[in-house]
């Protein structure tokens, strides 16, 4: 779980700040409603029901991010946490006693302020600090915890915010489909551009950049003024550091969108909800796909089976963790349809992809578990399994269909076997409106169905 506090407010021991406790109070005015995170689901004081929740999902997998300043208050090893430490093994603890695997990704948008003022991802010591951090993080909870994600969403550090065991990173890669049949090229550079950047150094065979995106950010560059590509150039010593580090790829897949090239003047706006400058691309949604809440997260189901497919074949038969897939909506609906037909729609693209294209995939994850503060809109939109009511002070989890039809998933290991658990609740107007097809929908027994609870802004 992401986690978003100010100490005072909340009576939390010792943790520091991170780079959005500063920013929501500092901007109110960029959030929905002004609202904050200091609060939010209350997960710090209330873990016990989220992993009541997990358990009683039947959950194979929990997964959670840790809070850098929780444990280390200002960053750096030389000032420790007693309190939030505790807090995340009392977690850990707890997930285990219910049989509930913890799965721990060690940094999620929260960098500490100390670290940010002294320029943050742009620092190059940060690969020190970054790895002391993990060394005390691994340490700590190492004996019980065995799959690890090291950072979530790099595109979303790289792009926009600059415009043991298992170990891995979560990419959150775009499906990325020709608008016509003259763009497939184009939808190719796009895929590298979207994917490319972040798997093919530690991932591919060869390692380093894509040769085609290489290319395409010196031409780029050049064309800009500069005198070399703002690329950084790998040393052959850090090409072969970097290559096959990964245990597996972790895919967070929410959009697919159409590519084509930008008429002449043409506004394109960026990478990736427009689409990108250096690709000279417009980036539109397929007309055949369908939105929940939020507005650049087009649906089109079958763009998760293709993208599973290329990345497949791209690296090598790489196992693949689908850590997140979800689906938003807004108010207080317990009744969400649409959330649980997403979530069938997708699984059955996942079944696909095992039977039919042979893909390695070893997990698929939800997003997520419980309402959250989901960034910039705040509480204006849902993704969670459970409902909360952030203006009720006992923040109680109220579970929504798409948590019966879940359950149901995991408990029969089937899609079908889902839509007979439904019946047997003899709750047949919820049942009819679920739309559950029938057909051959046994999920494999190696595929984990791993719950993810990467609980965005979670205060705990």
């Amino acid at each position: 779980m992401i986690v978003l506090s100010v100490p005072i407010d909340i009576g939390e021991i010792g943790k520091g700040l991170n780079i959005w406790d500063r920013f929501v109070h500092a901007h109110p005015e960029k959030i929905k409603g002004g609202s904050t995170g200091d609060i939010a689901a209350d997960s710090y004081h209330r873990y016990r029901d989220d992993v009541n929740a997990a358990a009683e999902l039947g959950l194979h997998f929990y997964r959670f991010s840790i809070n850098w300043v929780r444990i280390l208050p200002n960053g750096f090893t030389n000032e420790f946490n007693e309190a939030g430490a505790k807090y995340y093994s009392d977690l850990i603890d707890a997930l285990l006693a219910k049989g509930v695997e913890p799965v721990i990704t060690l940094y999620h948008w929260d960098l500490p302020v100390k670290i940010q003022d002294m320029g943050g991802w742009t620092n190059p010591h940060i690969i020190d600090w970054f790895g002391d951090y993990a060394r005390v993080i691994y340490s700590l909870y190492a004996d019980r915890v065995k799959t690890w994600l090291t950072i979530n969403e790099a595109i979303v550090v790289c792009d926009y915010m600059y415009n043991t065991g298992r170990v891995s990173l979560a990419n959150n890669i775009l499906w990325i489909e020709p608008a016509t049949k003259n763009d497939t090229a184009l939808a190719e550079l796009g895929r590298q551009h979207s994917a490319g950047r972040y798997c093919h150094p530690i991932m591919s065979k060869k390692g380093g950049w894509p040769p085609t995106i290489k290319k395409l950010m010196l031409e780029y560059s050049l064309k800009e003024g500069f005198s070399q590509s703002r690329l950084p150039a790998f040393t052959k010593e850090e090409i072969n550091f970097m290559k096959g580090t990964a245990d597996f790829l972790g895919l967070n897949h929410y959009a697919t969108y159409l590519i084509r090239p930008a008429k002449s003047g043409e506004n394109i706006g960026f990478w990736f909800i427009n689409g990108s400058p250096e690709l000279n691309a417009i980036l539109e949604k397929p007309s055949n796909s369908y939105y929940g809440a939020s507005p650049i997260l087009p649906v089109y189901p079958e763009g998760l089976r293709r993208q599973l497919k290329w990345l497949h074949e791209e690296y090598n038969g790489i196992d693949i963790l689908i850590t997140e897939n979800g689906f938003s909506t807004i108010g207080h609906k317990l009744n969400d349809y649409a959330r649980a037909g997403y979530i069938k729609e997708n699984l059955e693209q996942v079944l696909l992809s095992i039977k039919k294209d042979n893909v390695s995939v070893i997990g698929y994850t939800v997003w997520s578990l419980i309402d959250n503060f989901e960034w910039s809109e705040a509480y204006s939109i849902r993704f969670g399994l459970y409902e909360i009511d952030f203006e009720d002070p006992k923040r109680l989890r109220k579970a929504r269909l798409s948590a019966d039809f879940y359950r149901c998933v995991i408990k029969n290991h089937s899609l079908t076997g889902a839509e007979a658990c439904l019946k047997q609740k003899k709750d047949e107007r919820r049942y009819k409106r679920m739309h559950l097809s029938n057909g051959s929908d046994k999920l494999p027994k190696s595929v984990l169905l791993i719950f993810f609870i990467l609980l965005k802004f979670i205060l705990s």
